[in-house]
């Protein structure tokens, strides 16, 4: 029985070696549904689930983001991190939302903190969200976004397949959470894609 992975719940497994001698007494037979189950019924057995840092969560909803105008900097995957990067660092006038979180010491403390790698991705992700959130919402004037071709070109939908999930479409922070900001930012004058102006 050790090494079931408790359906419906495919980020986390747990080997539960006491399951088949609980579900026999419990009247189940042995198998993935005895062990939810038993699961249910002993809380000590659960797994348990990363959750979102409330301190870290509450440090992003109040540090201080707030670009100059015509000078904020998004990216999309890392073919955009890349870009991004070298664009800023040959205009230090522009900033990504690295550069401002380093303005604060609230920022260096959560970006210290978003940037280890003991946090596991499912600690940190609403946090990220929220930073992008904010900062798709702060940005004024002309915007730079960098990242892959395929975002701004006419392509096959097979072309967006995720690149690590299958049966899904790759869906970044910037697609999910700070384009759509930054289209409904009114503050936002024009918004240049790998240093073309997009049109709409």
């Amino acid at each position: 029985m050790a090494g079931y992975r408790i359906p419906g719940d495919e980020d986390f497994s747990m080997a539960v070696d006491a399951v088949s001698n609980t579900a026999c007494v419990a009247g189940f037979a042995p198998g993935p549904l005895a062990a939810m189950v038993v699961l249910a019924h002993q809380p000590m057995l659960r797994p348990l689930r990363f959750t979102t840092n409330p301190g870290l969560m509450e440090l992003a909803i109040d540090v201080v983001l707030a670009p100059p105008p015509d000078r904020a900097v998004f990216y999309a995957e890392d073919e955009g991190v890349k870009r991004a990067s070298a664009f800023v660092a040959a205009n230090p006038e522009y900033m990504r939302l690295d550069e401002l979180l380093a303005q604060t010491p609230e920022g260096r403390q959560l970006a210290a903190a978003l940037l280890s790698t003991a946090r596991p991705w499912s600690d940190k992700g609403e946090i990220w969200w929220e930073l992008s959130h904010r900062l798709a919402r702060a940005a004024r004037g002309k915007v730079q976004v960098f990242g892959p071709p395929r975002l701004v070109e006419d392509r096959p939908i097979e072309e967006f397949r995720h690149k690590y999930q299958r049966n899904a479409y790759a869906n970044t922070v910037f697609e999910k959470v700070e384009w759509p900001e930054l289209e409904q930012n009114p503050a936002v004058t024009e918004v240049y894609y790998n240093g073309v102006r997009c049109d709409g």
